[in-house]
């Protein structure tokens, strides 16, 4: 399986080694950069549906009053699929064996991870300090309670 690298990052106008420069990468592009080299895999960069001020002080503000709103900015696209090569790879009838037998009867979308994800960074997950959370479609629970087992 290819390793995916997702990260958005700001160009131009930076906090950069104390001070505001003008950078022609963003600072989580660089490091995003740094992990592909050390682990392999393709990169995808995060692009706001609406773009951001230019000037680093005006986006700082705009970023914080979404902050406070609880906002998620609307992004211009996602990768087609994080999981295409998993599903269509050496391992896809073991998938498709699971999404078929697990209670939810398939794979989830992107949109209920993010609805846990949107829980724990909320007011609501404030007193989550700590937990695995499964969020599978009860397949994990069905192969070590139930009918999904693995097929030779």
């Amino acid at each position: 399986m290819a390793n995916l690298i997702v990260y958005y990052s700001r160009r131009g106008e930076n906090y950069w080694n104390g001070t505001i420069k003008n950078l022609a990468e963003g600072n989580t592009e660089v490091a995003a950069a740094m992990i592909q080299r050390a682990v392999g895999g393709d990169l995808f960069a995060l692009e706001t549906a609406k773009e951001y001020p230019k000037d680093y002080y005006a986006c700082i503000g705009e970023a914080q009053e979404e902050l406070r709103a609880h906002a998620r900015p609307a992004l211009k696209s996602l990768p087609e699929s994080i999981a295409v090569d998993e599903f269509n790879g050496i391992r896809g009838s073991f998938y498709k064996n699971m999404f078929a037998k697990c209670p939810a009867g398939r794979p989830g979308t992107a949109d209920e991870v993010a609805n846990v994800a949107e829980l724990l960074m909320s007011e609501r997950g404030a007193f989550i300090t700590g937990a695995d959370f499964l969020i599978d479609g009860g397949a994990t629970a069905s192969y070590f309670y139930g009918p999904l087992k693995l097929e030779p």
